[in-house]
């Protein structure tokens, strides 16, 4: 997997990349940090551009682990449960 913040060049998360997919199977992006005024609170986000070689992972399963990742991210208290915990599929979907 290759992980790249191309956040300092002023854009968002890309979806290409010129790596032999053959090498690296994956490739994740970050995109620039933007600050968005809602009321009296300021909150902070920024795109991620995910890739993956298609040989590797189907579309199905390529889309359900983009919507955990999503969640996990929401929701990163998540993260200090047991490992044993389970994550519902309908907690995601909502």
């Amino acid at each position: 997997m290759i992980i790249s913040n191309i956040g300092s060049l002023h854009c968002g998360g890309i979806y290409h990349n010129v790596t032999d997919f053959g090498t690296c199977s994956g490739l994740i992006t970050i995109g620039e940090i933007k600050e968005e005024k809602e009321d009296k609170e300021t909150k902070y986000y920024c795109d991620f551009g995910i890739t993956i070689d298609e040989r590797i992972a189907d579309g199905f399963y390529f889309i359900k682990s983009i919507e955990l990742m999503q969640y996990l991210l929401n929701h990163p208290k998540i993260l200090q449960d047991e490992i044993s915990k389970e994550i519902k599929r309908e907690d995601i979907t909502k």
